[in-house]
């Protein structure tokens, strides 16, 4: 039995050679467009992360993702684009309204004039007030030496009170001691001190031969009083000692010296009434004498010296 070899032969057209070619090449393009797409594309810059007043350069290209697959070529590129855009918006802004700006030129000519009556009423309003500004310090120099003024006269005022009060001190010490002619109330001149001392006595005496008749001393009096009662008594019998109305006339002196210390000795009217208090006091220091002459008493005797001291010094 004779074998035999049989051959298939395969024919393929060149048109369905050139198809099968195209569906090869388009499903190896759908394969690539597939993985582009797959890739993340950098998106559009928004011109919002430009209008920031505080816009920083480094800040914003921090804030741009780590897989943002863009060189920095084509980030520049984006920028530049970025930038003709907005320049050619601004033009086409410009121009869409340049009739408006021409209008709103148009509308500003001619108010020279106004501005310029403008400009004249501030100044003079400026120069109005200039004047007004040295009135005002003038006047508040003048109210200021006013006041010093004011202030100097009621210091004068004061010290004129004091020296009429000195004055009228010195004038009563006169009339009560009888060194000016028709001296005392009602132009009676005062007694003596003497005299005064004796008057004095005499209405003690009628005292305790008055007021004291019926009083017997009881012995049961005595257990009832003690130190600090005789002490007080020892004081105000002192006292008592003094005679009111030369007591009154040293206080009223020492008054006198102490006003005329306030002032001082070199003031005018004060040294010009040295001789009057060189007088009051001689005769003061005088009627002392005479009580302290007139005392019979120890402790008065010395209550009285004190008191001459004092006048004294």
């Amino acid at each position: 039995m004779a074998s035999s070899n049989t051959t298939k032969t395969f024919y393929i057209s060149p048109e369905e050679s050139a198809t099968t070619s195209r569906n090869s090449t388009t499903s190896s393009d759908s394969d690539d467009l597939d993985d582009l797409t797959s890739l993340p594309f950098p998106q559009p810059l928004p011109r919002q992360a430009f209008v920031s007043p505080d816009f920083s350069p480094a800040t914003f290209l921090s804030t741009l993702t780590s897989n943002r697959f863009q060189t920095l070529e084509d980030l520049r590129a984006e920028l530049t684009t970025l930038s003709r855009t907005i320049e050619t918006e601004l033009f086409e802004l410009v121009n869409d309204n340049y009739t408006d700006f021409l209008d709103l030129g148009n509308a500003l000519k001619g108010g020279e004039g106004r501005v310029e009556e403008v400009r004249v009423g501030v100044l003079g309003f400026e120069r109005e007030l200039q004047g007004l500004r040295k009135r005002v310090d003038g006047e508040r120099g003048r109210v200021r030496e006013v006041l010093a003024a004011k202030r100097k006269v009621g210091r004068e005022i004061a010290v004129g009170r004091g020296l009429l009060d000195v004055n009228r001190e010195l004038d009563e010490l006169e009339g009560w001691l009888g060194l000016k002619p028709g001296s005392g109330v009602g132009g009676a001149v005062l007694p003596t001190q003497e005299q005064q001392t004796a008057e004095v006595r005499d209405e003690d005496d009628e005292d305790e031969e008055g007021g004291g008749k019926g009083v017997e001393w009881s012995s049961a009096w005595d257990d009832d009083i003690d130190d600090d009662h005789l002490e007080d008594s020892d004081d105000e019998a002192e006292e008592g000692a003094i005679p009111p109305r030369l007591k009154r006339k040293t206080e009223k002196f020492l008054v006198v010296r102490v006003l005329c210390e306030r002032f001082g000795r070199e003031h005018p009217f004060i040294a010009a009434q040295q001789d009057r208090i060189r007088k009051i006091k001689e005769t003061l220091l005088v009627d002392m004498d005479a009580a302290i002459r007139a005392e019979t008493s120890v402790k008065g005797k010395q209550a009285i010296l004190r008191l001459r001291s004092e006048v004294q010094e």
